[in-house]
């Protein structure tokens, strides 16, 4: 196929998304550019009281379900007026906070004083146009890489260009074969350490650049995530740290342990306040949901549990059929679903009212020991000892896609919707790697060996805002920067 052939089913394959072809039109010779027709932009308000009254409503209303983005947006205007912050710092917080809200942040400028009303739309822009540079390219590749696989196109050399491989099902979804793609490799930036352990769990906490990691030395430990050092280490179960939930809204932390115990930690006076009991084996998973204050807590000993954080007794234990072990949680506020990965290799979807299971997703053949869920809750990402990460359509309930890549067991996910990127990890003697993923692609990006990270990757966290992930080790964390 000829150049003009493929610029015109490209035309044709995305004349409804403009942002793809100015991405693929970088690819392109100048005499071979689609051209696009112009963006519009948003009109200064005529009254500017009513506007940011408005503006603040519309926050409040968007986020009704997620109080907490609504009180940080508040508390960065807080640190703005009182001039603790610059606006520099302020447009960056905000930009990081509505990253998948574009209304919000092309409206912002318009809710500060006039004078410095240019300056904050310009870094916006920018901040937006990096962002969208990058997704479009990396589109545009994806999509030449499956043309020139189905054409057979062969490199100069004759031998066949290495790509990632791409198949359909018979149920729809797809399934993605990778090698090395060599782009967005991570950099190590630093190395925490302190465990005397093998840290099974990371929680990063963006609100006050924090870091807590929980270790098989039953210890808790929490890290400046500015200063890459240790502020605190909090002392009290009998076992090994598995699990971490916390909540910023009610200053807590929640830790669950082998000793089959949940602790729950001040953390504004580091103290342990609570101990929770009640489950007959490892606490593997912990998610709290601070709108209603309750905490959701799974175990190898196969339930799951309800706990009423205010009245700090066990409100429901959820009736499975299944009695194999729950190795993970995650919960969406919005649809009121907890998914819940197990030992027995699907994923059960309860809804939180009635505390019934009403589906579960089957695909996956063997543990499942990490899932994590997408910002706006449409996609849920899987990791399984089957050696594959699958992609879940929350709506449907359906697997649209499964990444291969892994030579032995996926142990390890995070997700940062911002750059777009989800980390899979592999902690087992044949497969130590960490992987980076494309999420609109679903194309491996990069890939982590054992020498560059040095031993077995147990847990990931992501800090969003500022693009870095952690990988907690056989001691170590290590600090990567995307």
């Amino acid at each position: 196929m000829d150049t003009a052939k493929a610029v015109e089913k490209v035309k044709k394959l995305f004349e409804d998304h403009p942002q793809l072809i100015i991405g693929f039109n970088r690819l392109l010779p100048e005499k071979y550019k689609i051209v696009v027709s112009g963006a519009t932009c948003t009109a200064p308000p005529a009254n500017p009281k009513e506007f940011a009254a408005a503006y603040v409503m519309k926050i409040r209303s968007r986020f009704s379900e997620k109080p907490e983005t609504f009180k940080q947006f508040l508390q960065i205007l807080k640190s703005y007026q009182s001039k603790q912050k610059s606006l520099v710092e302020v447009v960056d917080k905000i930009d990081s906070l509505f990253a998948n809200h574009a209304d919000l942040l092309m409206e912002f400028p318009y809710f500060l004083p006039d004078e410095v009303q240019a300056a904050a739309k310009a870094q916006l822009e920018n901040a937006a146009r990096e962002r969208e540079t990058g997704k479009e390219i990396l589109q545009a590749q994806a999509f030449l890489q499956i043309l020139a696989m189905q054409q057979g196109q062969r490199g100069s050399t004759g031998k066949k260009r290495t790509s990632n491989e791409m198949a359909s099902n018979d149920d729809g979804s797809v399934e993605i074969k990778h090698s090395k793609t060599p782009c967005d490799m991570p950099t190590l930036i630093a190395t925490l350490e302190g465990h005397e352990h093998p840290v099974q769990v990371l929680l990063v906490s963006d609100s006050d650049n924090r870091l807590y990691s929980g270790s098989s030395d039953d210890t808790i430990k929490m890290w400046d995530t500015f200063a890459n050092t240790c502020v605190e280490t909090l002392e009290g179960h009998c076992g090994g740290v598995l699990s971490l939930s916390l909540s910023n809204q009610h200053h807590r932390l929640y830790s669950g342990s082998e000793d089959k115990t949940i602790k729950v930690w001040d953390t504004q006076s580091l103290e342990c306040v609570h101990t929770f009991e009640g489950h007959s084996h490892w606490v593997t998973s912990l998610v709290v949901d601070e709108i209603t204050n309750t905490l959701y807590s799974g175990s190898y000993d196969g339930t799951i549990k309800v706990w009423k954080l205010d009245a700090l007794t066990c409100l429901h234990t959820l009736q499975r059929k299944e009695e194999s072990g729950v190795w993970c949680l995650t919960l969406d506020h919005t649809s009121k679903r907890l998914y819940a990965g197990t030992e027995g290799s699907t994923i059960e979807v309860w809804d939180t009212v009635s505390h019934t299971c009403v589906c579960t997703l089957e695909g996956h053949s063997s543990d499942i020991h990490n899932i994590c869920l997408s910002e706006d809750g449409s996609r849920l990402y899987s990791a399984c000892d089957d050696k594959t990460v699958k992609v879940w359509d929350t709506a449907t309930y359906a697997c649209i896609a499964t990444l291969e890549g892994h030579t032995d067991k996926v142990t390890s996910l995070c997700l940062c919707d911002k750059t777009q990127r989800l980390i899979s990890a592999s902690n087992s003697l044949f497969d130590r790697s960490i992987r980076v993923w494309d999420i609109v692609s679903y194309a491996c990006l990069h890939e982590v060996q054992d020498e560059d990270s040095s031993g077995e990757t147990y847990s990931l966290a992501m800090y969003d805002d500022r693009s870095k992930f952690y990988a907690g080790g056989d001691r170590d964390i290590l600090v990567w920067q995307l």
